[in-house]
């Protein structure tokens, strides 16, 4: 085993097997092709074969005739090897004592001296597949440079142009393509700039070009696509069957004429009747602090534990909630809703995604749309646009591609998009940014803060004012009901929305007011309990609440008339004109 010449060979890969006719095979590991491995051994494909008498009535061919000497020089001029070319075409190395072959000596870039000096003087280097491809651009005046065949690049080549402008003029065929890309990359971040050209015309190469009359403007770049059909023949074939099956299911299924078109449309299939389609995008908007996160966590849930959303029929299916900011407050939300609505735990088909990348430009949105697709996600949840999107709002071509997103996420899963963003600075304006936005988007709702706590929803868009209601308008309200949650070890005040008129929702602390209540009353002689009273009355029936728990609870069933001051005391007292019929919990 031995050093490949034909490529930069780190290890050794080339190994020669004689078999019994005298024959040489020749087997390279990294798949040089035999006709290169042995050009850069100085030998022809002949030295494969045993030396035998041509037959008797065979005329024995014509010696090779020697066509051009190519002269390779180290940096200061010394003549290191030639490249004789022979006709018929064949090539051969020739040490300078004569010898054949390179022997020890290592392969450099044809007209190396000019090479460096041009490289020096900022010179554009045009790489070239030959030497007379080269020679022919030198007479031209320009600085060409190759090493000669298209198996011929070593990756130490490329230090002699480093930071300089090279084209490279490929062949215009296969193998010059391959070989110019692989000039290529090599040459990727050790060249300042790199440009591959081919001459228009199939088989030429630069000095056919110049024959035809052509000029280096008139090069053409290359065609990565046509490479590759070129480089894989039987995938223009499949291409050409995977697009025609396409077609004939969309013209089946989406084409229609005459009276065949009534009917025939799809029509979306509801995920909230009457308010979010599936398969479809929607933005909610409202400006900050309106509660519009609240809004989509209350649709979510609802979604998630088959609950009917303003008593519309709602698909019961899971639901991903794309976290892209404010993650840590959903927690609490979460459980206040849940506390609320009578749920024991947070619903299995609800899931949180919080992402290391908010940008879905960033690839975010391929794992979201296979995170949605693998939980059977109905509902995808994005919270917010701007989070989320690469790019200037008010940029209809960032717009585009951010549309372009979320529309891959809505085909790969079939499920409704809803994006959380900000309103524009007029009132009227609507959502914030390009006006793009409004005609791409299928469904556009307003969160709008109301009178106290409440919050109001509205729709925005033609096709919002056909699908909500008759009235085409949400009229619908909701409150904010306070609980009080356990997150980390600590009792905090958190809230769910209400619609308001609503009966369906519970009084979240029901057991734990009455459990002060009955503390209270067992143990009040008249005069009232102190916060620590109460506690100790309540560690002694075995509840261990801390006592920033009690003060919550205690405040909240004085805002409900449960409990009330004795005097100007800090002392509790239950509310004389109470029973225990009156504690609605």
């Amino acid at each position: 085993m031995g050093r490949c010449k034909a490529h930069d060979d780190g290890r050794p890969s080339l190994s020669f097997t004689e078999l019994s006719d005298g024959q040489l095979l020749i087997n390279c590991l990294a798949d040089c092709e035999p006709e290169a491995v042995v050009e850069a051994l100085g030998l022809t494909m002949a030295d494969l074969y045993p030396s035998k008498e041509p037959p008797a009535k065979t005329k024995p061919k014509s010696p090779a005739k020697l066509s051009e000497i190519y002269r390779y020089e180290s940096a200061d001029g010394a003549l290191l090897y030639e490249r004789v070319r022979y006709e018929p075409k064949d090539f051969r190395f020739r040490q300078p004592n004569g010898m054949p072959g390179l022997g020890a000596i290592s392969q450099v870039l044809y007209r190396l001296p000019e090479t460096i000096e041009a490289v020096k003087n900022g010179e554009t280097i045009y790489w070239c597949e030959g030497e007379a491809d080269a020679n022919r651009l030198a007479a031209e005046g320009l600085a060409a440079t190759t090493s000669g065949g298209c198996q011929s690049w070593q990756q130490e080549f490329a230090q002699h142009l480093a930071g300089a402008t090279v084209v490279i003029i490929a062949d215009a065929d296969r193998p010059g393509r391959g070989f110019a890309r692989k000039v290529e990359a090599g040459l990727d971040g050790v060249s300042a700039k790199v440009t591959v050209k081919q001459p228009p015309i199939d088989g030429d190469d630069i000095s056919d070009h110049l024959d035809r009359g052509g000029t280096l403007e008139t090069l053409v770049e290359l065609d990565t696509m046509a490479e590759v059909l070129e480089l894989v023949p039987e995938l223009r074939s499949s291409i050409d069957e995977a697009f025609n099956e396409i077609y004939e299911r969309r013209v089946e299924k989406y084409f229609a004429r005459g009276e065949d078109f009534y009917g025939k449309l799809p029509q979306p299939d509801p995920l909230i009747e009457g308010v979010l389609a599936l398969s479809s995008t929607a933005v909610l908007f409202g400006k900050y602090g309106t509660g519009k996160t609240y809004v989509a966590l209350d649709i979510g849930l609802h979604v998630a534990t088959g609950r009917e959303f303003l008593g519309l029929y709602t698909v019961h299916a899971p639901v991903l909630f794309v976290a892209a900011e404010r993650a840590n407050q959903h927690e609490g939300r979460v459980k206040a809703w849940c506390q609320i609505y009578g749920e024991e735990k947070a619903p299995y088909n609800l899931g949180f995604y919080y992402p290391p990348t908010a940008y879905l430009d960033a690839g975010e949105d391929l794992i979201i749309a296979r995170l949605a697709a693998e939980m059977g996600a109905k509902l995808i949840i994005i919270d917010t646009l701007r989070a989320s999107m690469a790019g200037e709002e008010n940029s209809s071509d960032d717009w585009n591609s951010y549309q372009e997103k979320i529309n891959g996420i809505v085909e790969a899963t079939g499920a409704c998009v809803l994006v959380l963003h900000h309103p524009g600075k007029a009132a009227s304006s609507g959502a914030r940014g390009s006006s793009a936005m409004g005609g791409s988007i299928a469904t556009m709702i307003e969160a709008k803060s109301g009178v106290g706590k409440t919050i109001s929803l509205s729709d925005q868009g033609e096709h919002g004012k056909q699908a909500f209601f008759a009235s085409g308008t949400l009229n619908h309200s909701w409150e904010f009901r306070e609980a009080i949650v356990e997150i980390n070890g600590k009792s905090l005040i958190n809230a769910a929305l209400v619609e308001i008129g609503r009966t369906e929702a519970n009084d979240p602390n029901e057991a734990q007011h009455r459990t002060i209540a009955e503390a209270i009353k067992a143990t009040d002689d008249g005069t009232g309990l102190t916060m620590a009273d109460i506690e100790r009355t309540l560690k002694r029936g075995g509840v261990d609440w801390s006592s920033s728990t009690v003060s919550r609870y205690i405040k909240k069933m004085s805002s409900e008339g449960i409990v009330k001051k004795v005097g100007t005391t800090r002392r509790w007292a239950l509310n004389a004109l109470l029973d225990d019929d009156d504690f609605d919990f």
